[in-house]
């Protein structure tokens, strides 16, 4: 049994079992993620909160920020690109399915051409995954409408109530 395992060539780089049921893994002499006994996954964090924590400071990808990327490398195409889903346990067996989803993607096929917008779907009882809201890539937000041709396109059986119902 080995208590960690490292390169001959760079001893500083090793992944650690440190005996509590921890996974380390080190890079340049430092912890840079770890599994925890709860099975918590760690990024940047040596006491991650949830199934998967990642801390550090954002960097740039051309012109967006963030801590994560999320890349499909499926061929261009309409609709192509990287997305998100949430899914949950919806009966007593524990059976698990799809509940919403967000996607980045591509607006067209055109070699060259990055528009890209934003699609969120939603998940009604025993139906599919829909698209249930989209922004593309002018800005304009489709609620229920696939193809927003203005700043707040409602789909025709849907309404948009901003404020309050009731009151002065």
């Amino acid at each position: 049994y080995a208590s960690f395992i490292a390169g001959q060539n760079d001893t500083n780089t090793s992944i650690n079992f440190t005996g509590s049921d921890v996974i380390t893994f080190n890079n340049g002499g430092s912890e840079a993620a770890r599994i925890d006994s709860s099975g918590n996954v760690g990024i940047g964090t040596s006491s991650p909160s949830q199934s998967l924590e990642i801390v550090g400071a954002t960097a740039s990808s051309g012109d967006a920020r963030s801590n994560v990327i999320i890349t499909d490398n499926t061929a261009y195409a309409s609709g192509v690109g990287g997305g998100v889903v949430f899914r949950a346990k919806y009966n007593t067996a524990g059976s698990i399915t799809n509940m919403a989803s967000i996607q980045g993607f591509k607006e067209n096929s055109t070699d060259g051409n990055y528009a890209g917008g934003l699609l969120f779907t939603t998940r009604a009882n025993g139906a599919a995954n829909a698209e249930a809201m989209r922004i593309d890539s002018t800005g304009n937000v489709g609620i229920g409408d696939s193809s927003p041709t203005s700043y707040n396109a409602l789909g025709s059986s849907r309404q948009l109530i901003v404020g309050s119902s009731g009151g002065s």
